[in-house]
Parts: C-alpha cells; sequence; structure tokens
C-alpha cells in the first residue's frame, strides 16, 4: 500500500519532512510557478480559474492527472491531520486507520449558527441553495442530506481529507458534476476577490454531504494548524511599517481595506492570538492621541507587540478597577504611561467584563 498526501499552496512552504507529502501550487496558470513544486497546471486543469475555485483546482488536477498510490489524501501548506500529540500523521498511521474507516476527514467545526445560517451570514445563501436544486436533479438519493446539513451545527471545514484512490476519483466526480450543473444560477460578477472563490465555499458544505450520503465511516482526525495565515502575516508586517512611520491613519485604511478583501485574515484560524482586534483599536486610539497632542501610546513603543502588551496591560488593570482588586501598581502604571481618556474609553468600549461606570468614578471620568 502507498499513500500520497498533496499539500495545497499557493506559495512557497516548509517542507514536512515526510516524502509522502507532496505541495502542489495552486493557481499555477496565473500565479508564476514556484521552483521545485507540482503545479496544478498541466494536463487536463482549472488552474486558470483558480480565482473561483480556490484550492478545488487542485483537488482536481490530481483527480484528472495523478494514477498512482493506494491513498490520496489533501491537506494546505498550514493545516495537516496530526495525531493527539499535534504530530503529523504518517503514512503508517494513515494507512492503519484507513484499515477501520472509509475516510479521514477534520473534527466536525460545531457552532451555535446552523451551517445555513453561516453561510448566509458570510456569502450569498442563494448559492448554496443552487447546490442543493443541482443534488436534486442529479443524485436525489443526496437531497436528504443536503437538508439536514443546512440545519446541522456540525460541518466539516477546510476541504481536507484522506481516503483510498477510489472514493477520491468518486468524490470528484460528484462534486465537480453538483458545481457544473449549480453554476447557471451562481452569478459572481459582483462579488469581491475573496467571495469570487465561491465554489471552494460552498464545497466545504457538500464534503459533509458527500460522506453522509454515500454512508463512509469517516475518521475525524485533529487537524493541527502550523502558522498564520500568510495573508495575515504580510497585513501585520505592513501595519507595523505603517506604524514606524508614525502614519496611524494610513495604517487604519490599510486594515480596513485588508478586511474588505480578505476577512478571512482575522479568523482565528489565520490570527492565531487574535491580534488583529487589538491592532485595530491600537490604531484608532494612536491616531486619535496624534491628534489631540498626546500620543500616550506612541511614547510606549512603536513595535506593534509591545503595543499589544500595553493594550492588554491597561485592560487587566482597568477590569480590576471595576472588581476594586486593582493595586496600587497597576494604577500607577496608567499615571507612569500617561494611559488618556481616549485609550480608556476605546479599551472598555471594545472589551467585554469591564464595570465602565465604576471605571470612569474612579477616574473621575465623565459618564
Amino acid at each position: 500500500m502507498s499513500t500520497r498526501i498533496f499539500v495545497m499552496t499557493h506559495k512557497s512552504c516548509e517542507p514536512t519532512g515526510f516524502s509522502e507529502y507532496t505541495p502542489l501550487q495552486v493557481g499555477a496558470a496565473k500565479n508564476g510557478k514556484i521552483p521545485g513544486y507540482v503545479g496544478d497546471d498541466t494536463g487536463d486543469n482549472i488552474s486558470a480559474l483558480n480565482k473561483y475555485y480556490g484550492e478545488l483546482t487542485g483537488v482536481y488536477w490530481i483527480w484528472k492527472n495523478y494514477h498512482e498510490d493506494d491513498f490520496i489524501g489533501v491537506c494546505h501548506y498550514r493545516r495537516y491531520f496530526t495525531d493527539e500529540e499535534n504530530n503529523l500523521l504518517g503514512e503508517g498511521q494513515i494507512e492503519e486507520i484507513l484499515k477501520k474507516h472509509s475516510i479521514i476527514v477534520p473534527r466536525p467545526n460545531i457552532s451555535f449558527q446552523t451551517n445555513e445560517e453561516g453561510y448566509a451570514e458570510s456569502h450569498n445563501i442563494n448559492d448554496l441553495y443552487a447546490c442543493g436544486r443541482a443534488i436534486g436533479k442529479l443524485c436525489p438519493e443526496y437531497g436528504p442530506y443536503f437538508e439536514e446539513n443546512l440545519k446541522s451545527h456540525r460541518s466539516y471545514f477546510a476541504n481536507l481529507m484522506i481516503t483510498s484512490h477510489e472514493k477520491y476519483d468518486e468524490y470528484c466526480r460528484w462534486l465537480f458534476s453538483i458545481i457544473d450543473e449549480a453554476k447557471d444560477d451562481i452569478d459572481v460578477s459582483g462579488y469581491d476577490p475573496y467571495h469570487k472563490r465561491v465554489y471552494g465555499f460552498l464545497s466545504e458544505q457538500l464534503l459533509t454531504v458527500w460522506v453522509k450520503g454515500s454512508k463512509l465511516l469517516p475518521y475525524e482526525c485533529h487537524v493541527g494548524i502550523t502558522s498564520e495565515k500568510v495573508e495575515t502575516r504580510e497585513l501585520k508586517k505592513r501595519l507595523q511599517d505603517l506604524v514606524t512611520r508614525k502614519n496611524y491613519t494610513a495604517a487604519r485604511q490599510a486594515y480596513y481595506s485588508a478586511m474588505e478583501k480578505r476577512p478571512d485574515v482575522r479568523l482565528a484560524g489565520s490570527d492565531f492570538n487574535g491580534e488583529l482586534g487589538k491592532i485595530e483599536c491600537i490604531l484608532y486610539i494612536m491616531e486619535q492621541e496624534k491628534l489631540y497632542g498626546q500620543e500616550s501610546f506612541a511614547g510606549v513603543s512603536s513595535l506593534l507587540k509591545d503595543l499589544i502588551l500595553h493594550y492588554d496591560n491597561i485592560t487587566s488593570i482597568l477590569k480590576a478597577l471595576g472588581e476594586g482588586s486593582a493595586t496600587q501598581e497597576m494604577i500607577e502604571y496608567l499615571y507612569s504611561t500617561k494611559t488618556t481618556t481616549i485609550a480608556t474609553e476605546v479599551i472598555m468600549r471594545n472589551t467585554a467584563g469591564i464595570q465602565n461606570d465604576v471605571v470612569r468614578q474612579i477616574l473621575g471620568m465623565p459618564k
């Protein structure tokens, strides 16, 4: 038995150290080839459509062009199936799992929203309904599982899977036939670049439907995330450069421009430590302080990592003040760093658990 796991990536990535893992550059037809990488732009391919399909252009390339190995898997440059100790699954572990299970999929993402509600909040729900109609036409036996998935709070994410080559081919035939059928009812002409990757987003919903409708026995596996999303790292670097130059207004504009184009950079799986939300507040504080000639945050540091720590310190102190547990050392920190009313108001407004009225009274701030 043999296993091949393709690592979907659009930029060069860290090697795994496992020979069974092969980087596959998606969108290679448009983005310039990465030296030494397999590209999705050879043979029968849809590489040029990557802006609509996302990693599915790689999924398609494997289906149409790769005919070796007994087991086929798909993961991402920063998302891998791992064991409970967060070690990458190797060929032996994968083959042992697939002796007892039909497919390896991620542990389900569980949300307080239904899948229907979640998709409607982030995307055009009519596109998902178009897939439902396509299923009703092409394979109506999957229809009840599609409806069940709409109302479910559980879903497999990120198009990650490992299964037999035979099952992989079955899945691709099923998936791409539905997408092709639904296309006529999906209009992406008004979508921004992020939402234009609609078929990739839809396929995340459809994988769960296929697994259940095909009566497969899944192994729901832990997924380790090895790094922040490339776009998240690049945004932080850009913001750091602007903060260093004290161009806070331009930094805020860059931040909101990035959020419009790629709202996913702020998701928990992209921004590991939840820093971007704090950076958004910090940029506003620094812009306002500069406007009023105070620049308290700027006096602490020009490095975002230091400013995030300062932001966290103030947050902890304000919570302690509201609870009546603040120490003299904490209060002295506020005075020594010349913490402004601007900063205090912004942090209280954006942080749950602070007793704002109590804090305002203690600090002599207007209500």
